[in-house]
């Protein structure tokens, strides 16, 4: 898609406060969406080849929906931690290998998905999050569920096809926490050969 197709979805998003940026092939967040800080609620930049998202992403404050899935980002910005209204971060299928400390700052994340990436550790960041309902973390690298996690907020945890070998006991202590999947891609594999 060429730069005619991005800057007639950024010129509908000006009138709608939602930007559909997915599946257009570009390699970067456009500068001129920096146009939509006051008013824009909802982005989607999902199947795209972006590395970087830019350092004032945080400058978004009325953004309520993120989804940056299916690109090549290695990091997000420390600033991003400025949204304060972000309900919605859809992060799956990158290159992730850790969070920035600032989204402990989220508090109104309700839905956050990092799964398939190359996380190593649990995010202890996301923990004391009071609105989350779902983490996917599914599909990454992560070993080890520390301690520290009986602070985690979430409904629904999902560490499929991790490599854990360690889960605290204290993850039981999590006060919302009713539905934990942690299945291990080896026990994953043999099952879908069992019924095959």
């Amino acid at each position: 898609m060429g730069n005619s197709a991005v800057k007639q979805h950024l010129q509908n998003a000006e009138k709608t406060g939602v930007c559909q940026l997915g599946k257009m092939g570009i390699e970067e967040v456009p500068p001129a969406l920096h146009r939509l800080v006051g008013n824009l609620r909802t982005l989607d930049m999902s199947e795209n080849k972006i590395i970087y998202l830019p350092a004032n992403m945080g400058d978004f404050g009325q953004l309520k929906s993120l989804n940056i899935s299916n690109n090549r980002i290695v990091s997000l910005p420390e600033n991003i931690g400025k949204l304060k209204r972000i309900e919605t971060l859809i992060a799956s299928h990158n290159h992730i290998t850790g969070l920035t400390p600032t989204v402990c700052k989220l508090n109104t994340l309700k839905i956050v998905s990092f799964g398939n990436n190359n996380l190593t550790k649990f995010p202890m960041e996301l923990c004391g999050l009071r609105c989350l309902n779902v983490l996917e973390l599914q599909s990454n690298k992560i070993a080890e569920v520390p301690d520290g996690v009986e602070t985690l907020q979430c409904i629904e945890l999902n560490l499929n096809q991790n490599q854990i070998s360690k889960v605290s006991a204290r993850l039981a202590e999590c006060p919302r926490l009713k539905c934990c999947d942690c299945e291990y891609m080896e026990r994953y594999t043999a099952t879908k050969k069992k019924f095959a």
